[in-house]
Formats: C-alpha cells, structure tokens, sequence
C-alpha cells in the first residue's frame, strides 16, 4: 500500500479533478475528509457517490484520478467504481471494467 502521503496526494489530484462537477460544499466536505478528519476513502466515495446520484460526466482523465486514489487504498474494484464508470464515464459502454 502506498504511504499516507501518496494516498492523501492522489486524493487531493481527484478532488481537483471533478472541481466545479460537485458543489463548492461538497467539495469542502470531501476535502475535509480526506486533509483534516484522515478519512480517506470516504472523501472519495462522497465524492463518488455524489457524481453518481446525479448522474454527472466525467471524462477519461477525471475517472483515471479518483481511480488511483481509489486503488492506493485498496478500493479500485470497489462496487461504486465500476458504476461510476460504465455510467458516468463520457464514451463508456455499460459492462466495461475500471481497468480497461
């Protein structure tokens, strides 16, 4: 596992991502998460969640941030991951796996 410091930079890389996608306090929220409170994964999965309640897009490069953060905490083939891509990814075809 990668150390705390990598985790909570590749956190900080997602959560600069999807800026301006979730709102100004959402965005405060998760990055309290994960700078202030140390709970990593669930800024993200906040943020997860959040993109895919309403059903945002994101493109290649957002999806491939929160998925490294994802994975550094062991969470890359987390349930919330594979839906955030096949239906929130922009040119996703429902069924593909987070790693292709």
């Amino acid at each position: 596992m990668p150390s705390q410091k990598r985790i909570i930079e590749l956190c900080n890389l997602a959560l600069e991502s999807i800026r301006g996608l979730i709102t100004e306090e959402q965005h405060q929220a998760a990055y309290d998460d994960v700078n202030r409170h140390d709970e990593w994964a669930l800024g993200i999965e906040f943020v997860i969640d959040w993109l895919n309640e309403e059903g945002i897009s994101i493109n290649r490069k957002q999806f491939d941030a929160i998925y490294a953060a994802m994975s550094a905490m062991g969470l890359g083939e987390d349930d919330r991951v594979r839906y955030l891509k096949t239906q929130n990814l922009r040119g996703s075809q429902s069924g593909g796996s987070p790693d292709g």
